[in-house]
């Protein structure tokens, strides 16, 4: 790798100062996705989940485990995304465990139910080494976007905001890069710093679900001068599980003038609610 890294630094070395303007430009790209190319074809890219070798494919996961991820659970409700309970439907009002409850977001979107290769997944994209993972989790997470909203596709993307000192001490915001993916897919605007944390909230896995709603309570704020007026925004997250957090964000965008929200994580919990 060593050898082909020089081989590439000294070709660009060579030919760049012959190009100028745009054409300088279209030629340093060419030379890189030329040096990529030969890298994979000596080094063959490996599975960024299961490490096995891959040839093909541009989300760096192998065929297996996209199957894997993408395996379609028993019917999910299209409000909160929970698989629907035997004997009962669901339509786009809600399924038994949510029709009453008061959802400021219209919909819910994800890969999959949290357990398995998906939970998998969302533990090894909350390492700060594990960046590429998260970004190809985002790229199937957008393919399923897709093929929900169809010609409702959302006009902006924003990630769920995490607070400095927890970014601080984790390395990395998962839902940060699985928005980037999603947004450079969908061919989107993506606001990093639509919505922010003021405080810390203790961590929700470790809460009661009342507890939870209230541990997120006026937790995060929106910039003054968003432009969300009539806008359908997209907020991305790694993990739903009582949706107390992706509530409360979505209220406050609705009150900054966002016509609606829909949700789309990488796993869906289905623990007590």
């Amino acid at each position: 790798m060593g050898k082909l890294h020089s081989w590439t630094k000294a070709v660009r070395h060579q030919v760049a100062p012959i190009l100028s303007g745009r054409t300088a430009k279209q030629g340093k790209c060419w030379i890189r996705a030329g040096a990529g190319a030969l890298a994979d074809l000596v080094f063959p890219p490996t599975c960024l989940l299961c490490s096995s070798d891959m040839y093909s494919g541009s989300t760096r996961l192998c065929q297996q485990c996209c199957q894997d991820l993408l395996s379609a659970p028993r019917s999910c409700c299209p409000r909160c995304a929970k698989p629907v309970p035997d004997g009962t439907q669901a339509d786009e009002n809600g399924c038994a465990l949510c029709l009453h409850k008061v959802l400021r977001f219209r919909r819910t979107i994800a890969i999959g139910i949290y357990g398995g290769p998906v939970r998998d997944l969302v533990l090894r994209m909350k390492q700060s080494r594990n960046e590429s993972l998260s970004l190809a989790a985002g790229s199937l997470l957008s393919q399923r976007v897709e093929q929900i909203l169809l010609s409702s596709l959302p006009d902006v993307v924003a990630p769920v905001p995490m607070h400095w000192l927890r970014r601080l001490s984790r390395g990395v915001n998962a839902a940060e890069i699985v928005a980037e993916s999603v947004a450079k897919r969908l061919h989107r605007p993506l606001y990093v710093n639509l919505l922010r944390c003021r405080r810390k909230t203790r961590k929700q896995g470790t809460l009661l679900p009342s507890e939870r709603r209230k541990n997120v309570r006026g937790a995060y704020a929106i910039f003054r001068h968003a432009p969300l007026q009539g806008a359908h925004v997209l907020l991305v997250d790694d993990v739903m599980t009582t949706g107390a957090t992706a509530n409360e964000l979505a209220k406050i965008m609705m009150r900054g003038g966002a016509r609606e929200v829909s949700i789309a994580v990488i796993a869906r919990g289905v623990g007590f609610d």
